[in-house]
């Protein structure tokens, strides 16, 4: 499970046993270094002790193949350390859960290989229960750089490889809580919250689930729970002996189906009101005198979960934090808590100067708390879903995130959108993105990408993100490009790149416009630059649907390179010695790569202040405050 807490967690974070190899069909030798997890191999406290480096691209892609095929010489890190379990886990079940790997992952416990991720920006978990014994156990992770997912992660960045997030242990009872989706909203002039919980219970060794209870409870608010009993998981037992279950398909498509002489009158009539497979359990809250969450106001509440089993005992308590707020768009106006919302947005990547983009909590706050002090009050998750971590932090601060799925094909952008072959990870990527953060207040739009194109691809992840989380628009910028009053299959915002502000001006005098338009990126942060902010704010703050945007971007990506002699500069493109590279485009924004802020940043911070003063009476000394 992505979203919960688990009071049975162990850190695997720390040293491992390391190697990095030139391809992934190499085993490793016998001469292991040591590396820090979470660690990236291309950038190791600003140096590159293993021999890969990292390479800047913005829209080419660092090598000559078409998708899928990726070099052979391909740089594969190799990562081992043992571990023993507490005695207290005996007879649980144990997963590992790898937060983020660029861009391949391949898993192996004692020998034995349990299984293969993708998707570099999101943690992938794996059930090791049967893979592993009460003493100690060995655990190899492969990491390949270079993947038929590289073809999708093709973002304006620093392309690097190595584990770039956490790896934990978690255990659970036989019975547990698998799949946790938590929707809060606001009804009746934001006084009564709702809290809609969708619960997967699973267990292992087929055990029987019926009668399993899940009490959820708002912690602090009297009379807000609610319980839920599984019943009918299995099917009767004449389906058992009246049928066979069976494998086919390939290495492209399986599947699993019954082959036998299945009653008809009893299938359909078992059908008719006890279904085999009964889906979540769904519970409702509704929560008086709530206070609502928004960026200026973000209140919080302690969702707590129990798995009860049959006789009454609890065998699970998580918990998860949860804002009441709503988020609609009506008309030309995207309203959060029923009122218009001024986006002052900035686009983040993760990044550090010297550990690539290896972050710690304590350093994301800074940078949240940062953001507050020049006024910015939203972040897109420049391209991919960000750790948890930050969520919850702009949940606890106050921030407006647009949580952006991890898809960017922009070399080949019009062509992947309409291939099937890619179809799967587009909508899978949307999927996990969005059943992660589904609970986070904070997150009040879902990007389906950026620079990939528009296609079959899209619509098909718009669609599921529609049906699955019917409660935040959506937002995707190639929908919209060559005609902002297209795509609305795809997006409910017209989110334009760097458009002119005679553009936006025309938008909104348009009797076409018939819906918000917030920038996904404009006043693009290179060298000296920022220019026209004041003019783009003063048609924003005055022209109907106009409701901001993000500002490209947060960081100049200069990272730390050590010359001849121990000075330490700021590399960007080229400056590692990569043939291909698209130079020092990658320094491009509000704050240098040491954190410090650039000049432009105080202009914004008038702009985008809460507080406008204007003159009443000078003479008099008089003036009116406006908030």
């Amino acid at each position: 499970m992505l979203n919960i807490a688990h009071l049975m967690s162990i850190s695997l974070d720390g040293d491992w046993n390391f190697q990095l190899l030139d391809r992934a069909d190499q085993e490793p030798s016998k001469r292991w270094q040591s590396i820090t997890v979470p660690g990236l191999w291309t950038m190791v406290n600003g140096e590159q002790p293993f021999g890969d480096k990292p390479i800047y691209t913005n829209t080419q892609m660092p090598f000559d193949q078409l998708p899928p095929s990726v070099p052979r010489d391909n740089p594969t890190g190799v990562y081992e350390r043992e571990f023993t379990l507490p005695v207290s886990w005996k007879n649980k079940r144990v997963v590992l859960s790898i937060g983020g790997f660029e861009s391949l992952a391949i898993l192996t416990i004692n020998g034995k290989e349990v299984g293969v991720a993708k998707d570099s920006r999101l943690a992938s978990e794996f059930d090791i229960t049967d893979f592993i014994t009460n003493g100690s156990n060995k655990v190899q992770i492969r990491v390949i750089k270079w993947s038929d997912s590289t073809f999708i992660e093709d973002q304006d960045q620093w392309w690097h490889g190595g584990i770039t997030r956490s790896i934990k242990l978690f255990a659970t009872e036989n019975v547990f809580i698998e799949r946790l989706y938590a929707s809060a909203g606001l009804e009746r002039n934001n006084s009564v919250g709702t809290l809609n919980i969708r619960a997967h219970i699973n267990s292992i060794n087929e055990e029987q689930i019926d009668g399993f209870r899940l009490k959820v409870k708002v912690n602090g608010v009297k009379g807000a729970e609610a319980t839920a009993t599984v019943i009918n998981r299995k099917a009767p037992n004449w389906t058992q002996k009246s049928a066979t279950e069976k494998q086919a398909g390939d290495d492209f498509f399986h599947a699993t189906y019954w082959d036998g002489n299945m009653p008809k009158e009893k299938y359909q009539a078992y059908l008719a009101t006890e279904p085999v497979i009964p889906g979540p359990l769904e519970l409702n809250i509704r929560v008086g005198n709530v206070l609502p969450w928004s960026a200026e106001s973000p209140s919080l509440y302690d969702v707590e979960y129990q798995l009860i089993d049959p006789s009454g005992q609890v065998i699970e308590v998580t918990s998860q934090k949860i804002g009441f707020r709503s988020v609609e768009i009506k008309g030309k106006d995207l309203l959060v808590n029923g009122a218009r919302v001024m986006i002052y947005g900035i686009n983040r990547h993760d990044f550090n100067r010297s550990s690539g983009r290896v972050l710690s909590r304590e350093l994301m706050r800074q940078d949240l708390l940062e953001l507050k002090r020049w006024n910015f009050n939203a972040i897109r998750t420049s391209h991919y879903p960000n750790d948890p971590a930050l969520l919850d932090l702009c949940d606890e601060l106050g921030f407006y995130v647009v949580g952006e799925a991890n898809i960017e094909s922009h070399a080949f952008q019009n062509t992947l959108c309409n291939d099937q072959k890619y179809l799967n990870a587009w909508v899978d990527r949307v999927a996990r993105m969005i059943q992660r953060d589904i609970h986070h207040p904070s997150v009040i739009l879902w990007s389906l990408g950026n620079e990939s194109g528009s296609g079959i691809n899209h619509r098909a992840a718009a669609a599921y993100a529609r049906s699955f989380d019917p409660t935040r628009p959506l937002h995707y910028e190639g929908a919209i490009r060559g005609n902002w009053t297209a795509g609305h299959d795809i997006t409910d915002v017209v989110a334009p790149m760097y458009p002119d502000i005679s553009a936006i001006v025309s938008y909104a005098k348009s009797k076409k416009a018939d819906r918000p338009l917030i920038m996904c990126e404009y006043s693009h942060a290179m060298g000296n630059s920022n220019g026209t902010l004041a003019e783009y704010w003063q048609v924003i703050h005055s022209l109907p649907a106009l409701q901001g945007g993000f500002i490209w971007e947060m960081w100049d990506h200069g990272l730390d390179q050590r010359l001849e002699g121990g000075t330490i500069r700021s590399a960007y493109g080229g400056d590692f010695g990569e043939a291909r590279h698209d130079g020092n485009f990658c320094c491009d924004g509000m704050f240098f790569p040491d954190r410090s802020p650039k000049p432009a940043l105080s202009e914004f911070k008038y702009i985008a202040s809460p507080i406008e003063i204007k003159a009443k009476n000078i003479k008099s000394g008089r003036f009116e405050i406006f908030n």
